[in-house]
């Protein structure tokens, strides 16, 4: 031990000997300290003169997961803004099959303003954004402003509203005197009675990952209300595998009976194989009775075709008091970016104003957020009233619940070979 502590205080010893000696020889040669100086100066200047160079030169816009049409109108939107604000902007398309935020860490610093659905993905943003003013969130009624919002801290602005809806054929009912189902056992007992060789009484598109959970998600809700939508996404945001959330949620006798709509014949066989161009054919040629598509969806169909169908808020079983409505929410996000924060403050607020509010429904077919706004036909204005009247919007349970496309996709296609494989009833 002694000869430890020898050695420690040999050692501390001559580490001051040679500061000592530094000193000196700084003293010494006082030409030295000068040089180490300017070396310094040149060192922080160089690095200083490189953030100066790199910083951004006009504020960013990002979108992630947004529809072409609504890049297309928010960026000519912007660059309007921009030619009366003596400013610019940046425009930066992020890659809609990685999670949203491992590319901001990449490209925050040059991101000023985030279009994105209202999910997890977004919601996971809510400590590093600048929260939406009081006063411009009260242009949109509360249910469509709390979409973006977290409990009582909001964190995003939405802009537009898309929704997923039923449309019935007018025709088809017409001819056998139905009038439109007001719950879903309505619309299985209408279906029963309006199938033939040639009409099929209910279709969608069960190929696109975005259609196929939209329904599972709304029938869940409207089969057995909002705590069983909810108990869904706690167990996709908490990572559990297929079989776990079979047997801890609803879902599968959302799934089941999706199943014994097949078997009835009211369901099309190869619905899960379905695209859009077949749901436009099927339209035209008077050959479903029932589809369910979102907003946007029927927006892509020709306008003759989709007027042949009435479109309504899928209907409830349960209560209307715990009615939600299945209305995805695109939403404009404020990073905290100090840079040209006050221009991304006033062009995101720009949007939710009543004629711009109108301009962006019109070239998407979208449902305006803005409680005043005109809209452009009677789709667009049942849509911001069904979700101004709702409990809650909510989008698939999959985006509420997980910031990672491959998740999202990987459980689509589980339920896609749940039912393949024709569910529980040929696993027994």
């Amino acid at each position: 031990m002694k000869k430890s502590n020898k050695s420690r205080k040999n050692t501390q010893t001559a580490t001051t000997t040679r500061v000592k000696r530094l000193f000196s020889a700084l003293r010494t040669k006082k030409w030295l300290l000068p040089v180490l100086a300017g070396i310094l100066i040149l060192v922080v200047g160089s690095i200083f003169l490189v953030s100066w160079v790199t910083r951004p030169k006009k504020p960013g816009i990002a979108f992630y997961r947004v529809p072409e049409n609504l890049v297309a109108i928010l960026t000519r939107t912007a660059d309007d803004f921009a030619s009366t604000a003596e400013t610019g902007f940046a425009f930066l398309t992020l890659d809609d099959s990685r999670p949203l935020k491992e590319q901001l860490e990449k490209q925050k610093n040059r991101i000023s303003i985030l279009f994105a659905p209202a999910g997890q993905a977004a919601a996971g943003l809510a400590s590093d954004v600048h929260a939406p003013a009081g006063r411009v969130r009260r242009l949109l009624p509360t249910t469509i402003r709390n979409a973006g919002a977290t409990g009582k801290n909001a964190y995003a602005l939405p802009v537009l509203l898309d929704h997923f809806e039923l449309a019935w054929s007018k025709d088809i009912l017409s001819r056998n005197n139905a009038t439109e189902p007001k719950s879903i056992p309505d619309m299985l007992e209408i279906a029963k009675k309006v199938k033939t060789r040639r009409v099929w009484p209910i279709i969608c598109a069960g190929s696109r990952d975005r259609d196929l959970l939209l329904l599972v998600g709304t029938l869940l809700h409207t089969q057995y209300g909002l705590d069983a939508y909810m108990d869904l996404v706690t167990e996709l945001r908490n990572g559990s595998n297929f079989d776990t959330i079979l047997s801890e949620t609803r879902l599968v006798d959302v799934l089941e009976a999706l199943l014994s709509w097949r078997r009835d014949r009211l369901l099309h066989p190869q619905w899960l194989e379905m695209t859009g161009e077949d749901l436009s054919a099927f339209m035209k040629f008077d050959n479903a009775a029932f589809i369910f598509l979102p907003l946007s969806a029927r927006r892509e169909i020709d306008p003759k075709i989709a007027e042949k169908y009435a479109s309504i808020a899928v209907p409830p079983e349960v209560q209307a008091s715990s009615y939600p409505l299945t209305a995805p929410v695109y939403a404009g996000i404020r990073l905290r970016n100090e840079l040209f924060a006050d221009t991304a403050e006033q062009f995101l607020y720009s949007l939710v104003q009543e004629d711009t509010q109108s301009l962006l429904s019109r070239e998407t077919g979208l449902a305006p957020a803005n409680a005043k706004t005109t809209v452009p036909d009677k789709q667009a204005y049942d849509v911001r009233y069904w979700a101004a009247a709702s409990r809650v919007l909510v989008p698939d349970p999959a985006t509420a619940a997980v910031d990672d496309p491959a998740r999202i996709a990987s459980f689509a296609e589980e339920i896609r070979t749940y039912i393949r494989d024709g569910g529980k009833l040929l696993k027994q």
